[in-house]
């Protein structure tokens, strides 16, 4: 929660239960690796919250993809990259280069993992009035936590 994801708090969060080692020792990317990882059980909450990491800029779309294939969960991190590549403006150059860096396979079957709109705020939809066309905006985790 402390790197930005507090919107996946759960009700009964109690922020001195958890310990933040910090980014040197445990990275927003080993963080959403492990929240994919083929060894977890699977809940798309923190797939949510691994693609909201894995937007960090410290991110290596070499590392990203290398360890996606280490832990069996590439079919998770293509799907997070083909919506980055597709939604993420800042960043479409990285998610290409992550997509273009895993084996390619079999999709997962359909409405299995979030819909790419989880992975984003939706601006100008529910108060169109206050100006401003609607847009997406990919999550980012916090830069300092």
């Amino acid at each position: 929660m402390r790197r930005g994801c507090t919107h996946y708090t759960p009700p009964d969060y109690i922020e001195n239960d958890v310990c933040e080692p910090g980014r040197t020792a445990f990275s927003d990317l080993d963080l959403a690796i492990a929240l994919c990882s083929a060894a977890q059980d699977y809940d798309p909450m923190l797939v949510r919250c691994a693609a909201q990491l894995l937007g960090a800029e410290a991110v290596s779309a070499v590392a990203l993809a290398r360890q996606a294939r280490m832990e069996r969960c590439e079919s998770i991190i293509r799907h997070v990259a083909t919506a980055g590549a597709q939604i993420d403006t800042t960043r479409e150059a990285f998610w290409r280069e992550v997509l273009r860096r895993l084996p390619s396979g079999p999709a997962p079957r359909a409405g299995t993992l979030p819909h790419p709109s989880r992975f984003t705020v939706q601006t100008g939809i529910s108060a169109p009035q206050k100006g401003g066309a609607p847009r997406q905006v990919w999550l980012r985790p916090q830069v300092a936590p």
